[in-house]
């Protein structure tokens, strides 16, 4: 069985693209998703990506992916989280539609 894993995306759809480009020579059974993956510059459109890939992919919810959750939500962001990275993580949920922040909300934190 081949895996590929890949880790802390931020929202990045072109370096995500990039790399899904290079795994289609790999054709791997799995693709493991490491956590973090909206908060960045491009989150609901890099979540679609994602979920274009169904069962194929099995994802892991980070701490930033479940701030933005808590943000969507309206409720209060972590007592440690800088004053920037608070103001990026609501603009982030801002991105989200509904559909979006379940899907981002039902990831587990664990395997």
């Amino acid at each position: 069985m081949k895996i590929a894993a890949l880790y802390d995306i931020h929202g990045s759809l072109p370096a995500l693209n990039a790399i899904l480009k290079e795994l289609e020579d790999v054709r791997p059974d799995l693709i493991v998703i490491g956590g973090d993956i909206v908060s960045g510059p491009m989150p609901g459109q890099t979540l679609e990506r994602l979920r274009q890939f169904g069962s194929q992919i099995q994802a892991l919810r980070g701490n930033a992916d479940r701030e933005v959750v808590t943000a969507f939500d309206d409720l209060p962001l972590a007592l440690k989280v800088p004053e920037q990275v608070r103001e990026e993580t609501l603009w982030i949920a801002q991105q989200l539609e509904r559909q979006q922040r379940d899907f981002l909300a039902q990831i587990p934190e664990q395997i």
